[in-house]
This record gives C-alpha cells, sequence and structure tokens, in this order.
C-alpha cells in the first residue's frame, strides 16, 4: 500500500474545510458568512499546499457564490477571478460558474462591457455541459445588462432565450423571474398589453409555486 504523502494529507483537508465551509452556506444565514469565508480560505489554502489548482478553482468558485449572497460584487468579482486564474484543465461545469459570478459582479459595478463579454461566455460552457438551468441564469443576468445598458431590443431577445431555458429546466422561481424581466422590459418600451401580461404570468407562477 503507497504511503500516505503530505499532499494527500492537505487534499483531505482542504476536501474538508470546503465541506464545512458549504454547509455553513447551505444555512443561508449572513451571520455565518465570516466562519464560512474563512472555511473557504483554509480550503484554497490547502489545495495550494498540494499542489491541486483545480481544489483551489473549486474553493474560489463557492467562495465566490457565497460573496454573491452576501452582495459584495467587489469580493466576488475577486474570488471568481481568482478561481478562473487557476490552471485547472477541463472540469468546464466550475469553469462555467466562475465565468458567470465574475460576469454579475461586473454587471452589478456597472461595468456592462466587462460583464456582457464573461456573461456570455458563461452561456458558451454551460451549453457545453449542458445545464440547461444555469444557462437560463446566465442569459437572464445577460438579458438584464443589456436592458439597464439601453439596448433593449437585444435584451428581449436574451431574455426570451433565458425563458425557454427555464422552461426547458422546470425552474418555476427562475420562470417567474424571467417573466417579471420580460414585463420590466416591455414597460420601458412602452407595450402596456405585454408588459400586464408578463406581471400576470409572473404571478400566477408564483401563486402556484410560492417561495419557501
Amino acid at each position: 500500500q503507497p504511503a500516505i504523502t503530505k499532499a494527500d494529507v492537505d487534499r483531505a483537508a482542504a476536501v474538508a474545510a470546503l465541506v464545512k465551509a458549504q454547509t455553513l452556506r447551505a444555512k443561508g444565514d449572513k451571520a455565518l458568512a465570516k466562519q464560512a469565508r474563512t472555511l473557504f480560505q483554509a480550503s484554497i489554502d490547502a489545495s495550494k499546499s498540494a499542489g491541486d489548482a483545480c481544489g483551489m478553482r473549486d474553493a474560489y468558485v463557492a467562495l465566490a457564490g457565497l460573496e454573491h449572497e452576501v452582495v459584495d460584487a467587489a469580493a466576488q468579482k475577486a474570488a471568481a477571478q481568482a478561481a478562473l486564474d487557476q490552471p485547472c484543465e477541463g472540469r468546464v461545469a466550475e469553469r462555467a460558474l466562475a465565468q458567470r459570478l465574475l460576469g454579475s459582479a461586473s454587471i452589478n459595478q456597472g461595468d456592462f462591457a466587462a460583464g456582457t463579454r464573461e456573461t456570455e461566455r458563461a452561456v458558451a460552457s454551460f451549453k457545453e455541459t449542458g445545464d440547461v438551468y444555469q444557462q437560463g441564469i446566465a442569459l437572464r443576468n445577460l438579458g438584464l445588462a443589456y436592458a439597464e445598458s439601453g439596448e433593449v431590443e437585444k435584451a428581449l431577445s436574451i431574455t426570451h432565450a433565458a425563458l425557454d431555458a427555464a422552461q426547458a429546466a422546470g425552474d418555476q422561481k427562475l420562470l417567474a423571474l424571467v417573466h417579471n424581466d420580460l414585463a420590466f422590459m416591455y414597460n420601458a418600451r412602452g407595450e402596456f398589453a405585454l408588459a400586464v401580461d408578463g406581471y400576470r404570468q409572473t404571478l400566477e407562477t408564483l401563486r402556484a409555486n410560492p417561495y419557501q
């Protein structure tokens, strides 16, 4: 039986810290964010010690997700960029998540050019993995970015694609959000009948599938 190396011990420590951090994050309690952040960093440090770039990427992606949930766009952007900087081959799903998180952070900071560029990369990556739910989230972010930058026609086209993805994924929460986005965009264009229909579909979806 091969001897256990220090790298093996470090990898095990990285996984253990990541699991603990994700468990805290899943509680959805912002008061636990500092503790979760410390554990994510411990996972990153242990993976670095083990020479495991993919382990570092996994932890950075999860950390970026946490920063998104606590609405810290700067920290989210830094973690997502660090995830993409890791020389981890393959692992397209993690790369796609990092691209989406980097894009949404840039959009939330008002940098629509960088935000749309990264989000378009995320859409392409999620198509590669076949994850229609994540495609829907990324397309929704992209549509909102174009709407905010005044490109309403492009925003509508992309948001309709997000609607198709949400329907294909069967995710009712995402479906309600996208219907609401469409209503907002139609309202901005002065197409009030379509806006009202969008709001009606939002309410119907929420009534059938209330938030827990």
